[in-house]
């Protein structure tokens, strides 16, 4: 396994780049090789291939193509507005062809589909809160509450009036 070489080992350390680490765990995908860790590795930290060892303090979800990271805190900074996958590949630098590629490959979704699990989980907080459906609709970047419904009832299998009900029954037997 890769671990970061920020303790003492016997094992000779090698310089490596993020670039490096993305292809390596790109490789080991292909090869169907299931991987504990892989180290995040920022601007050349070094790092020793250490067969058999695992660190508990990361996981291989802990380096991310750049484009991914660049995206994700976008959206989670950007989520009440209009965000399009022109705008994210912008900022990435990227094509949107191999932009929806990556992401799709590491988050399993595309960004847009990122976009609205983001906006729905942020809404969910918004309506235990107290918040009503249109106020959470609005906060959370959507146009109407029609389409905010019917993304959070897709998404949840129950409306957002379910969800602010059931919310309130958990919240009172606690208190």
């Amino acid at each position: 396994m890769i671990a970061l070489n920020n303790r003492t080992s016997p094992r000779p350390t090698i310089p490596v780049s993020p670039e490096f680490l993305f292809k390596l765990q790109s490789l080991l995908k292909t090869a169907g090789i299931e991987f504990a860790r892989v180290a995040t590795a920022a601007n050349g930290t070094t790092a020793s291939l250490a067969p058999g060892e695992t660190d508990a303090t990361q996981t291989a979800a802990d380096f991310r193509h750049p484009a991914i990271v660049i995206v994700r805190d976008y959206i989670e900074l950007h989520y009440q507005e209009p965000v399009t996958l022109a705008t994210l590949a912008n900022e990435t630098g990227l094509s949107a062809t191999h932009l929806l590629r990556i992401f799709r490959d590491e988050e399993g979704v595309t960004p847009l589909a990122y976009l609205l699990r983001f906006r729905i989980a942020q809404a969910k907080k918004l309506l235990a809160c107290g918040y009503s459906i249109v106020e959470a609709a609005l906060l959370t970047g959507f146009y109407d509450q029609s389409h905010f419904t019917n993304t959070f009832r897709k998404l949840t299998g129950i409306t957002p009036g379910r969800y602010q009900r059931d919310s309130k029954i958990f919240q009172d037997r606690d208190s």
